[in-house]
């Protein structure tokens, strides 16, 4: 029983390291992506460029099972122009019933309402993590909506 305590405690510690590496390197391609002006819209004001950039470290807590990468599928499909891409259409990811069920695109309202209920908006899903703060929910919806095509 203890030689398993000890594996147990290992293995969690060697996630968490494993978790905040992703973290990084997330930001840091995040990071230089906005410098090169991809997260950047034209016309966007002061505020709303705050908005996206607060939504780039929301994203953070979606990095371990999302990817922006469109080649790139973890435990999520990758989010890269998830905004008015149709629901359930990334290709080679396996979906839940609940989802698959799901008509049309995804827009800032279906986000905000799988983001905050995602068992209430697609029952049977295998997302459980969900956003509780409408100020980091509107920071992610903004900056889901500034990478893409």
């Amino acid at each position: 029983m203890k030689v398993w305590s000890v594996l147990y405690s290992r293995c969690r510690a060697l996630l968490r390291l494993l978790l905040i590496f992703m973290s990084s390197v997330v930001a840091i391609s995040s990071s230089q992506a906005s410098a090169n002006g991809a997260n950047k819209a034209p016309g966007n004001s002061p505020s709303e460029e705050a908005s996206i950039q607060r939504g780039q470290v929301v994203f953070r807590q979606c990095s371990s099972c999302h990817a922006l990468d469109p080649e790139e599928l973890r435990y999520g499909p990758h989010l890269y122009g998830v905004v008015g891409r149709s629901i359930a259409s990334v290709e080679g990811y396996s979906y839940s019933d609940g989802l698959l069920a799901k008509d049309g695109v995804w827009t800032d309202r279906d986000l905000r309402l799988f983001l905050t209920s995602p068992n209430k908006f697609a029952p049977g899903t295998k997302k459980q993590f969900r956003l509780r703060s409408d100020a980091d929910l509107d920071s992610l919806i903004a900056y889901l909506n500034s990478i893409g095509p």
